[in-house]
């Protein structure tokens, strides 16, 4: 069989002309520069450093299993994408609105066409709920009859989620306020009322304001807002007792007593307030291999198994070659080693980072080093992944290592302090006078009562 100079090119670089043939496109955006196979396999179509035409790209894993590829569609941009969705995208098909892929056989290794499909995901939409284009922003936001807000534009070209609801930070007024861009630098800082009103009823008449017919602020539903005066809304304010004339009512220290009782008890009942001790023992695996660092590769090599030695003489003791190294540990559990080059230059390193850098190659953009177990002590390659800095704090949440509430140095208060606030509100009583009785600021209660703070008790209040 006669093969081409390509064909020949890919032999050298590992290709197999005798396995089952593949069919390679060129990747949508990428073209003449990428190529992508029905096998899941993705190929560059340039020369890159010491990296010769044409080359297989080696993908790493996220947080989730999902594959991905760094792609450069132009000289100095890199971009991170899932390869299962480059599949898809060239073979079947675009994205269909509201789809994500699904792997037939449930493994997320298996990157062939014949395993992947679009699939519709399940929305966060309620009954009765009506969205409708913000004005101004149509392409990117909606908002919805029932005072929610959500994004309809992707967050990069790596996570295409779409329709997702946004959060709706309270002001100093106990009023939904959010931050909108246009995609331009242009931030656009308003009241979620005002937008329902914008997008339902029509643009705010000259001289008007937003009213609450029931008078919570935090209602913002198309059948508890319309359009008034300032003097309609003052009035509004002062029958529904919100109004600046109005009195503060301040609980008594028996009402706090009351509540520090109930948060004692609720917290007692729950169980899920406990945290899980932080670092899990990890067995290493059997077999062992050893790399050299790059940068040291004359002077150190690191193993999978996180261990790093040194191959090169010193102060003329020939038995110091291959003598494995003891890092040093930081606060929180991660260990680092200070390498010297051969020039003299010292230079502290992470070994996690070693690890990484020499068996799944350098560090994407944006990207941070992963615990799989959550035990930073482990750094074994099998327990180490390459993500985004989102992935992390998602990791060492699900981990329990992330600090919650008391187990801040510096908190002024504790887990049933704060369920006791939550409490003190469901009974009508203010911010301003909850942290009146706590000695702590009202914005620090406003957080609490939001779930900015404190968000691993806000499930407990009854």
């Amino acid at each position: 069989m006669t093969r081409t100079l390509s064909e020949k090119s890919l032999t050298q670089s590992g290709f197999d002309f005798d396995a089952e043939r593949e069919e390679w496109r060129p990747v949508v955006g990428c073209e003449g520069r990428y190529e992508v196979s029905d096998k899941g396999r993705i190929r560059a179509l340039f020369s890159y450093g010491q990296w010769k035409f044409p080359r297989i790209l080696q993908g790493f894993p996220n947080v989730a299993g999902y594959r991905l590829v760094e792609l450069r569609p132009e000289r100095n941009k890199r971009v991170h994408r899932r390869i299962s969705e480059i599949v898809l995208e060239t073979f079947a098909s675009h994205r269909p609105e509201g789809c994500d892929v699904h792997y037939r056989d449930g493994n997320t290794s298996n990157l062939r066409l014949t395993n992947l499909c679009w699939q519709t995901t399940a929305t966060d939409s309620r009954p009765h709920e009506e969205w409708k284009p913000i004005i101004g922003l149509e392409s990117r936001y909606q908002v919805s009859n029932l005072g929610r807000v959500r994004a309809v534009y992707p967050l990069s070209p790596a996570v295409m989620r779409i329709k997702r609801v946004l959060k709706t930070p309270l002001d100093g007024a106990d009023r939904p306020r959010i931050e909108l861009s246009d995609g331009n630098g242009h931030i656009r800082y308003t009241g979620v009322a005002r937008l329902v009103l914008e997008a339902f009823v029509g643009p705010c008449p000259s001289g008007q304001e937003c009213l609450h017919r029931d008078g919570n602020p935090q209602n913002n539903i198309l059948a508890n807002i319309h359009w008034g005066t300032h003097s309609q809304n003052m009035q509004d304010r002062e029958r529904h007792g919100t109004g600046n004339g109005s009195r503060v009512a301040i609980p008594t220290a028996a009402v706090v007593r009351r509540a520090l009782a109930n948060a004692e008890t609720i917290l007692l009942r729950r169980s899920n307030v406990h945290f899980r001790p932080i670092g899990h023992p990890t067995k290493l695996p059997i077999r062992e291999s050893w790399r050299p660092i790059r940068g040291y590769e004359t002077r150190y090599e690191v193993s999978s198994h996180g261990r790093v030695r040194a191959i090169f003489p010193r102060y003329r003791h020939v038995h110091w070659i291959g003598r494995v190294l003891n890092p040093s540990q930081d606060g929180q559990g991660y260990k680092h080693l200070t390498l010297v080059s051969a020039s003299g230059e010292r230079r502290r390193r992470s070994v996690h980072h070693l690890v990484l850098d020499s068996f799944l190659g350098t560090r994407p953009l944006g990207c941070e080093a992963l615990h799989r177990d959550g035990n930073p002590e482990n750094n074994s390659i099998s327990n180490l992944a390459w993500g985004t800095r989102k992935e992390n704090a998602t990791d060492r949440e699900r981990h329990g290592r992330t600090r919650h509430g008391s187990q801040v140095s510096n908190s002024k208060l504790s887990e049933t302090k704060a369920l006791a606030i939550l409490l003190l509100r469901s009974k009508g009583y203010r911010a301003f006078a909850i942290s009146r009785c706590f000695g702590i600021s009202k914005t620090t209660v406003k957080r609490i009562l939001s779930g900015h703070a404190w968000q691993h008790i806000a499930g407990l209040s009854p």
